[in-house]
């Protein structure tokens, strides 16, 4: 194995590319966006910042973290709807 000096820069761009190429082989399931970040899931669940991170810390709600950037899936975010838990919904998220 080689050990090479990298900067945080470089691996996110990295990482960035590698995610770029990943989702240009995938095929679009719908015309929703099929990951969302902090404040698409907090808008769409209307709760806040802190309500978000206990959901995550409690493992109620599955996200994958690049960097500093925490994501999640719809279909997870759409799936804790569907098994009651008690949340304001914005119309947005009925669309």
């Amino acid at each position: 194995m080689r050990l090479v000096d990298a900067t945080l820069d470089d691996v996110q761009a990295i990482v960035r590319r590698e995610l770029g190429q990943f989702q240009d082989t995938r095929k679009p399931t719908s015309n929703k966006k099929e990951w969302l970040s902090n404040s698409e899931v907090m808008s769409l669940l209307q709760v806040s910042r802190s309500t978000l991170s206990r959901h995550r810390a409690s493992g109620k709600l599955p996200f994958s973290k690049v960097g500093s950037c925490v994501w999640y899936r719809r279909q997870d975010v759409e799936q804790m709807l569907s098994q009651g838990l008690k949340v304001r919904v914005s119309p947005e998220a009925i669309r």
